[in-house]
């Protein structure tokens, strides 16, 4: 439901909108919710407060917070991409992805690797390897 509403309200006139649906979207999640479906709210909440990180003071606490949200439920998002998708590889993950960048940025580069190297461990696509030999370059 909600990535369906996410387009309408992806802009910054629209922004305080965007925050109150995904706050409603995470007061329904339950024992019921499907991984993907977690998976996905997720991802349109780091897209969101990582857009508005500028005009929000605590927008990259919150893109964070919900890359870290993304990234605990990773291995179970994984099981359920397989189980779903069978012949497919799995997606970019957008949580190490952004998290892995947000690091990089903030010159974290040994928690850039390590989140890199946890993506590239879990099978997630990605250019793990690239920002791992990035990254190492940049500690010497």
């Amino acid at each position: 439901m909600i990535a369906s509403c996410y387009s309408y309200f992806n802009n910054k006139n629209d922004i305080a909108i965007a925050y109150k649906i995904l706050k409603k979207a995470e007061s329904m999640i339950d024992i019921s919710t499907r991984i993907l479906d977690l998976h996905f709210l997720y991802q349109i909440k780091i897209e969101i407060y990582y857009k508005n990180r500028d005009n929000d003071p605590e927008g990259i606490n919150k893109a964070i917070l919900a890359c870290q949200q993304q990234i605990e439920i990773s291995p179970k998002s994984r099981i359920a991409f397989k189980k779903e998708y069978k012949d497919s590889p799995l997606p970019r993950h957008i949580g190490f992805e952004q998290l892995a960048i947000i690091y990089e940025k903030q010159k974290h580069f040994t928690k850039a690797i390590e989140i890199s190297q946890e993506a590239l461990k879990q099978g997630w696509n990605g250019d793990w390897e690239k920002r791992i030999g990035r990254c190492k370059k940049k500690l010497n």
